[in-house]
């Protein structure tokens, strides 16, 4: 069994060589601690290598992260289950996973910089018209001047300067990595001097001819979760919503509402509602039971969970409701 053990090891199958070792009372030959820290110490290599390649795509580069954050956490499993924690405490590698989820963002972030850069830069052809050719080099003027900022304050900058149909085409483009967005598009409507108009310019879409196929019901879906992304922002920094801004949000409140009518059951439909309605300030401009219905409905959808605290603050006569929708969510996502 010593030399199946050490097989497995050389196999760079640590994690199977320490449950052998218990297994077979051989812990005593084999410390557990050392060969996963040697295990960790060659997965963080291997990620390494994959991450500073020059030639290693993003997808790879996510990839070799994501594989790097899976083996952490079978190597904390495996301390828990053992009962290793004094040994090797679980905190120092739970640190380790924060810091390699702070890479993988950064990672992302530095490749659509350099896409939406290079974007702006092609946008800048003589094939192009005098008047386009002249709104391109100012964004480029901007472009160039991010180079003097962080990685999110320039994402921030690029974000900004796309207006509100570019942005909405880059998230649609970019619709798997909204998670890793969330922070950059808070920055950039922050950066904003109109984030209200930049957002409401960005909704466009959301509501397209009835689809007929998966694949246009999927793409309605990637809008919809895109404007909500813009909306649940723009809720959450709350900034002063300028006069022409809430006179066209208020009208599209309106369009949403009645188009919403044939989609009852759709909590993005819905959901998307409520957040034009809270990020606006709309709210006094609408039932108080029809509102406190559609909160019933979504409340029923755990991926509406998160907005509602925001919700509750923005329309205030949904505060009374806000504990018993809670209750109802815990509920809904426990059985």
């Amino acid at each position: 069994m010593i030399g199946f053990i050490q097989n497995l090891i050389a196999k760079q199958k640590h994690l199977e060589a320490v449950e052998y070792a218990y297994a077979f009372e051989l812990t005593g030959h084999f410390l557990p601690i050392p060969i996963l820290k040697d295990y960790l110490k060659q997965v963080m290599q291997i990620s390494e290598c994959v991450c500073i390649g020059e030639t290693c795509s993003v997808k790879e580069k996510n990839e070799a992260i994501e594989q790097s954050v899976a083996s952490i956490k079978a190597v904390i499993r495996c301390i828990m289950d053992h009962e290793l924690q004094s040994q090797y405490p679980p905190s120092q590698l739970e640190e380790c996973i924060e810091s390699l989820t702070r890479q993988k963002a950064n990672v992302t972030a530095s490749s659509v910089i350099s896409e939406a850069q290079l974007k702006q830069v092609v946008s800048i052809s003589p094939s192009v018209p005098t008047d386009t050719k002249a709104l391109s080099s100012t964004s480029f003027s901007g472009t160039a001047s991010t180079c003097m900022l962080g990685h999110s304050d320039a994402m921030a900058a690029i974000l900004v300067s796309m207006g509100g149909k570019n942005l909405q085409n880059f998230l649609y483009n970019h619709w798997n990595e909204h998670e890793l967005l969330r922070i950059e598009i808070s920055r950039a409507l922050k950066m904003s001097c109109d984030s209200g108009l930049l957002v409401l310019e960005a909704l466009e879409g959301f509501y397209t001819p009835e689809p007929h196929n998966e694949e246009i019901l999927f793409d309605r879906s990637v809008i919809r979760k895109s404007c909500i992304l813009l909306l649940e922002q723009l809720m959450r920094l709350s900034p002063e919503i300028k006069p022409k801004a809430k006179l066209e949000a208020r009208k599209l409140a309106f369009d949403w509402k009645a188009k919403m009518i044939a989609e009852t059951e759709n909590y993005l439909a819905i959901l998307g509602f409520l957040l034009l309605v809270g990020a606006y300030g709309l709210a006094s401009s609408f039932d108080k039971y029809e509102l406190e219905s559609l909160c019933h409905t979504v409340a029923q959808d755990e991926n509406a969970y998160q907005n509602f605290w925001v919700l509750q603050e923005k329309i205030p006569r949904l505060r009374n409701l806000w504990i018993p929708l809670k209750l109802n969510l815990f509920a809904t996502m426990w059985n």
